[in-house]
């Protein structure tokens, strides 16, 4: 698996942590809303910036 894939499933699992009841539909929803993208634009997000998403979302730690 390719380390940026490995990146974003890392966060996804430190996003869940933090919400979860969310449903998995529910937390890739608001990745686009925290990479401050409309949700239907969920598809057009690269790891890169799912991963930035996140972390900014999560804050330090």
């Amino acid at each position: 698996m390719p380390a940026t894939r490995r990146e974003v499933l890392e966060a996804l699992e430190r996003l869940w942590d933090k919400y979860p009841d969310q449903r998995l539909g529910q937390l890739v929803m608001n990745i686009a809303i925290f990479a401050g993208r409309d949700p239907e634009e969920v598809y057009d997000l690269d790891e890169d910036e799912i991963v930035e998403a996140i972390t900014r979302h999560l804050g330090p730690g």
